[in-house]
């Protein structure tokens, strides 16, 4: 990581919300962990090709919720 532990900190603690936001990231990797223990290729592949539609789809400009995120952190 090229951050400093502080900001990640500074997000995670100030964040509405935050501690629901965690716990749902747990359960959709859980999902994930679990296809992986049980060798469910066909699952896995069909929950990919769906992430993937839904990219080709949007109009993602992640340097754009980068810089977005850094005004954030300024104004903490």
């Amino acid at each position: 990581f090229s951050e400093e532990p502080e900001l990640y900190a500074a997000l995670q603690m100030s964040l509405p919300n935050m501690a629901k936001i965690e716990k749902l990231f747990q359960e959709k990797a859980k999902t994930w962990v679990d296809l992986v223990e049980n060798k469910d290729r066909q699952e896995f592949v069909n929950r990919m090709n769906i992430l993937k539609s839904k990219f080709e789809k949007g109009d993602f400009d992640f340097q754009k919720a980068y810089e977005n995120m850094y005004k954030i952190v300024e104004g903490l």
